[in-house]
């Protein structure tokens, strides 16, 4: 038992002590007795009595910290889908710049649904409340689509925007409500399946 931690109990009108440093059980035993047996407290009927409990809660939410945690996130997809060779090139600088120690915000963006960018995915239907990545070539911007909870939080973030190499579209789909993962073209391969 944890040296400053006593334990009372009564089973069956015995009562029980518990303590760590037996010496101080004797004079400790002696207080608890004469509590027992010289108070009224323990021979007195219940009293029972309603309040309303109040609570007052605060929470902070800072946007700057949700975007930069959202771009790291996509960023480690690009890793992990890419290679740690691929992420470490000079051109992903600004961005591993932003996400470690923040500044000035030139890299993602809460999305419009009437982005264009968001519309070459809309024919997807991805799980109900699932969180999903996407990352995409646009012009010469390489961009990530981030989605949580169904797209309640869709967000657009620039890795980089001098991207001249090709690049196929890559994504991950987190259904966590159903618990599977998938790459993007695992998903669509059972969006196939499903249609056939």
């Amino acid at each position: 038992m944890p040296i400053n931690q006593v334990l009372l109990g009564n089973l069956e009108g015995k009562w029980y002590l518990g303590i760590h440093d037996e010496q101080i059980s004797p004079p400790l035993a002696d207080m608890i007795n004469k509590l027992i047996n010289e108070s009224s407290i323990l021979r007195e009927q219940p009293k029972f009595d309603k309040t309303q409990v109040v609570c007052h809660q605060h929470m902070g939410f800072s946007i700057e910290n949700f975007y930069r945690v959202c771009a790291k996130i996509v960023f480690n997809f690009l890793a992990f889908s890419h290679g740690s060779d691929f992420v470490l090139q000079e051109k992903f600088d600004p961005i591993r710049h932003w996400i470690s120690n923040g500044g000035d915000n030139k890299f993602i963006n809460l999305l419009d649904k009437k982005d264009e960018d968001k519309k070459m995915f809309e024919y997807i239907s991805f799980p109900d409340q699932a969180h999903t990545i996407i990352i995409t070539k646009v012009n010469n911007s390489l961009i990530g689509i981030i989605g949580l909870y169904g797209g309640a939080f869709e967000s657009i973030v620039l890795l980089c925007d001098d991207f001249t190499e090709s690049l196929n579209v890559d994504g991950y789909i987190c259904d966590w409500y159903n618990k599977r993962e998938y790459t993007l073209m695992e998903y669509i391969k059972t969006l196939q399946i499903r249609n056939f």
